[in-house]
């Protein structure tokens, strides 16, 4: 994922490598973006000055002992590189930006019509303010470059890119935002530029997408700060696919006929694979970038700090949170005389303390983030269990983009109350400029370095870093082999063993080929049985939950309601959480008894859960699990309001709620 802008500032120490990278690169010059349409099938030809171009390009990066360091392209096969994602022939695809800070716009150089941006509704109202200010910028300036994909494929085995080619291009118009997010899935290519989420495919094999299909459009209202981009994607447990906005906004009409809009914040969406069944899942947030989730099904995004003093902050997503940003604390402090803002009055994002994990000031209805990491956080990917030293286990990999030298950094969460917190934090990779992460089906590990600064340099990297004593291992060739081959068309018996293996990816890709049957449903119960491991039991949760929710499969939402009473909490978590999305009518009193769960985090799902039953009757218990926090867990408030929230919506009316408008207790109150 792209990196968020800061006030630009020369990065002094890059101007040597700048000028070595582009002595001898066709794509350098950023006056003639069409070059990289010219070297289409081509690989790393010889476009540096005599040496050893991969051993320079190596030089100065840091990485563990145990593993090796190489170069799987270079420009001009990668250019600008935002965000990356392999497909399961292992062919890497590259998101580019072409138009960023040359048609995708920023306001700290764009003063001129701040109060009219300020004042955008909608994209319409976005091209509108375009072409009002168009004695400034005409209407050509921003459709002088295109966003691009790119496809890398290494087909000879030699663990470097011999065959690169443009998969799709074309997006440049003036509405456009940064080519910010790619997942290559299922024989589909998933691609967030604003103002469309795409789903773009190749439907006769030869590498570039012959249809493309939006699937939403009214991302990016706003024009904001540069890199506040639509960024993605991750498929969740329950099948859906999840992916953030930054504080440029949302405009958007569901086919069904809902609404879902804001102009100055950013948010975490889910949507069905075919892009149906739109959500905002959580608001208020500022720049995040992707989305990963853990073994467990807990997921996690990266949130830009706003350069006021404050920290960038690990998001944990829950339903119908709300992080405390709105761009009107950028304005304060960047366009104050836009605002005609008095400077004797503090910005409330800091005086509150909303980025804080403790805050006295903080307003109830926010959410303290889970934890900080980074100064610039980038792309985020979760270990799938594969290819790396157990050490690495259970993190989360995160870019930490600052214009100038940065790495990736490794971090665990770990519970805390009903939420989460950063743990074992430390430095995996560093020394260059790194925008995206992702583990590749061979069992290494693929990072993008933009190269530069916070310019469009027209130059990139992509650099491979494996522990040959873990690739060497079988089970990194049986990953290989099996996402080559697909699932599909394995039996079902084989998908249900496929559920304990060692690799997440694995496990999720057979939970979701079960999970296409209702047949299926036993493979689902004994995945579940007590004394199968942890992580396999999950994903019988999981199908049964999709199972329950997208075939309408009461057995499986039957099964899911005896799991409520297990005796681990993340099973019972999972189980409450799927039973909200599937059957919570049906299943009331199960989700309810887990208001009294020993653990916080299950309260909290049951909670969010019992809320889309929209029954008025459990007005009463939620009011107790209020009295009892006492304003102790603010996740565990979150969850009972939200679910009072709902049960209101739901039934058109507040009057369950009004009567408890007297209570003794101020956390109720």
């Amino acid at each position: 994922m792209l990196f968020r802008l800061p006030f630009p500032v020369p990065c002094l120490f890059l101007l040597g490598a700048l000028a070595f990278l582009a002595a001898g690169s066709a794509a350098a010059d950023p006056g003639n973006d069409g070059q990289a349409g010219k070297i289409e099938g081509t690989a790393n030809p010889e476009s540096f000055p005599a040496g050893d171009p991969d051993k320079a390009l190596l030089s100065t990066i840091r990485f563990p002992d145990e593993m090796r360091a190489s170069v799987f392209a270079r420009q001009p096969d990668v250019l600008n590189a935002t965000a990356i994602s392999f497909d399961e022939q292992n062919r890497l695809y590259l998101a580019e930006t072409h138009r960023f800070g040359r048609g995708i716009e920023d306001n700290r150089r764009n003063q001129h019509w701040l109060r009219d941006e300020i004042a955008l509704a909608s994209t319409a109202d976005r091209l509108a303010m375009y072409k009002k200010h168009a004695e400034v910028k005409p209407l050509e300036y921003y459709t002088r470059y295109a966003e691009k994909i790119r496809v890398l494929e290494d087909r000879d085995g030699d663990g470097k890119c011999d065959h690169a080619q443009i998969y799709a291009d074309g997006f440049d118009d003036p509405l456009d935002g940064t080519a910010a997010g790619i997942m290559a899935a299922n024989g589909m290519v998933y691609f967030a530029c604003i103002p469309h989420v795409w789903m773009l495919e190749d439907t006769d094999g030869d590498l570039r997408a012959d249809k493309r299909t939006s699937l939403q459009e009214g991302y990016g209202i706003s024009v904001s700060l540069s890199g506040h981009d639509l960024n993605g994607f991750a498929f969740g447990p329950d099948g859906r696919i999840y992916f953030t906005i930054g504080d440029r906004g949302y405009d958007l009409k569901t086919p069904d006929g809902r609404h879902l809009h804001d102009q100055y914040a950013g948010a975490i969406f889910r949507m069905e694979p075919d892009g149906g069944a739109l959500e905002v899942v959580h608001h208020g947030l500022r720049n995040p970038k992707e989305i990963a989730f853990d073994q467990y099904g807990a997921a996690f995004s990266v949130d830009n700090n706003a350069d006021m003093g404050d920290l960038a902050r690990v998001v944990y997503m829950v339903e119908g949170a709300h992080s405390g940003w709105t761009r009107g604390h950028q304005n304060l402090r960047n366009f104050r005389h836009a605002v005609d803002a008095n400077r004797r009055h503090g910005i409330p994002w800091m005086v509150e303390g909303c980025w804080e994990m403790e805050a006295e000031n903080r307003p109830a209805a926010y959410l303290q983030p889970a934890g900080h990491v980074s100064t610039g956080p980038s792309g985020l990917a979760y270990n799938p269990g594969t290819g790396l030293a157990a050490k690495w286990d259970n993190r989360f990999f995160v870019c930490d983009y600052r214009g100038g030298e940065s790495g990736v950094i490794a971090f665990e969460m770990e519970p805390s109350g009903a939420s989460y917190a950063v743990a074992g934090e430390e430095t995996f990779i560093k020394g260059f400029l790194n925008t995206d992460i992702e583990f590749g089906y061979d069992g290494k590990v693929y990072v993008s370095d933009f190269t530069g600064s916070w310019t469009t340099y027209d130059l990139g990297t992509i650099f491979v870093f494996e522990n040959p004593e873990e690739t060497a291992m079988p089970v990194v060739a049986e990953v290989r082999s099996l996402f080559a081959n697909g699932f599909d068309h394995r039996a079902a018996k084989e998908l249900a063993m496929l559920l304990g293996h060692t690799d997440q990816r694995v496990r999720q890709r057979a939970q979701f080929a079960l999970a296409k049957n209702a047949e299926n449903r036993q493979w689902f119960l004994d995945a579940t049985a007590a004394g199968k491991p942890l992580v396999t039991r999950l994903h019988g949760v999981w199908g049964l939950g999709q199972l329950a929710r997208s075939r309408r499969d009461t057995e499986s939402a039957a099964a899911l309601a005896k799991l409520t009473t297990d005796s681990a909490w993340r099973v019972r978590g999972q189980a409450v959480q799927a039973l909200g999305d599937a059957a919570p009518v049906a299943h009331r009193e199960a989700i309810a008894a887990l208001l009294r769960d020993d653990h916080p985090n299950t309260r909290l799902l049951a909670a969010i859960a019992l809320g889309k039953a929209g029954n008025p009757a459990d007005v009463p218990p939620l009011v107790a699990l209020l009295e009892e926090n006492a304003d102790a867990d603010p996740y565990l408030r979150h969850g009972a309001v939200q679910a009072l929230q709902s049960i209101a919506e739901a039934t058109g009316s507040a009057e369950a709620l009004l009567k408890h408008a007297a209570h003794p207790s101020p956390a109720v109150r």
